[in-house]
């Protein structure tokens, strides 16, 4: 299946150029000072006008130095961004496609792990998808929640077809991305016309994307992440309007497997004027079914930076799991 719009659009070589942009705007500087950082970053390098790549880039930058700001405090990251509202936010759990018995596998495992919802991409065959979902919720039985991503694959019309058809055999929680939603009538359309929720991701690749889908109300839940909007401060202020219009987040990985070698970098660059101290941080995620903290213990270790953005969706207030599957783990 494709990828996404801001993945597409944010090349690998072209995003590490703008990782190495940032050097001179951090090189001296204060982990403190990451909002400075990043408007500088954003205006004075012109990154703003090439939001998708700048984006990605910099969220790696943006985590690092909440990394290092949450180890000098001795604190784990939720509680500088006003304290957990929950204690565990559960992963879904990622289906490849395939033949119904290969489907039928990968959801005993899940569930003999523990997971609650499967996720499966659709949109390419309806006949051959249509086995799969059905050896899909034979499989996880009633309780179980089922999540299709279309990647934009339908018309309104198609979508509003298969997604009524879809929910009444096999119960739908929600779809993702079911037409192309730069224009969010069409998705306020299928929401209005179909029983499962709809989920916007595509045409969430920059600050004012998001707030034009929460103004349209075009979808039930939001799945984006700070690596779409730049920095950790956009995508928790992002999440509060939201909530308050009673919209979900989906927190959607970053894609970013070299997210820790930015995280690396920048913490050299930092510590080469404005040494960090590391204390413990006593938050971690389990490698399993959720992201959830644990109590505090004389044993705690620093926390790894993989687990920062993880632990993120903590101290959001309307959190609807996250991305990050058994297969990205």
């Amino acid at each position: 299946m494709a990828a996404s719009a801001g993945a597409r659009v944010a090349a690998a070589p072209t995003r590490w150029e703008a990782v190495k942009y940032a050097r001179p705007f951090v090189i001296g500087r204060s982990p403190w000072d990451k909002e400075l950082i990043a408007r500088e970053y954003f205006t004075r390098g012109i990154w703003n006008r090439r939001a998708h790549t700048g984006n990605f880039a910099f969220a790696g930058v943006d985590q690092a130095l909440w990394d290092l700001c949450a180890q000098s405090a001795g604190q784990p990251l939720y509680q500088l961004l006003g304290g957990a509202l929950r204690e565990e936010v559960e992963y879904f759990y990622y289906l490849s496609r395939g033949a119904p018995d290969s489907l039928v596998r990968q959801c005993t495992e899940g569930r003999q792990r523990g997971y609650g919802t499967y996720y499966l991409k659709v949109g390419l065959d309806r006949f051959a998808e249509e086995t799969m979902l059905e050896a899909v919720r034979a499989t996880i039985g009633p309780s179980g929640r089922i999540r299709i991503d279309a990647n934009e694959a339908w018309t309104v019309n198609e979508a509003v077809r298969t997604l009524n058809d879809w929910d009444r055999k096999y119960g739908i929680d929600f779809c993702e991305a079911p037409i192309a939603h730069d224009l969010p009538q069409g998705m306020a359309e299928i929401r209005a016309r179909v029983p499962c929720a709809i989920s916007a991701n595509e045409a969430l690749g920059r600050e004012s994307d998001v707030v034009r889908l929460i103004r349209s109300r075009a979808a039930d839940v939001l799945c984006f992440g700070p690596f779409w909007v730049g920095s950790l401060r956009r995508f928790m202020s992002l999440g509060f309007p939201a909530h308050l219009e009673g919209q979900l987040v989906c927190k959607r990985w970053g894609r970013n497997g070299a997210a820790s070698r930015v995280r690396a970098w920048v913490s050299r660059w930092t510590r080469r004027s404005s040494p960090v101290t590391t204390r413990p941080i006593v938050a971690t995620a389990s490698s399993c079914r959720s992201a959830k903290l644990r109590p505090r213990s004389a044993q705690a270790t620093a926390i790894s930076a993989a687990y920062v953005p993880q632990l993120l969706p903590l101290a959001l207030p309307s959190i609807c799991h996250l991305e990050t599957s058994n297969q990205r783990l």
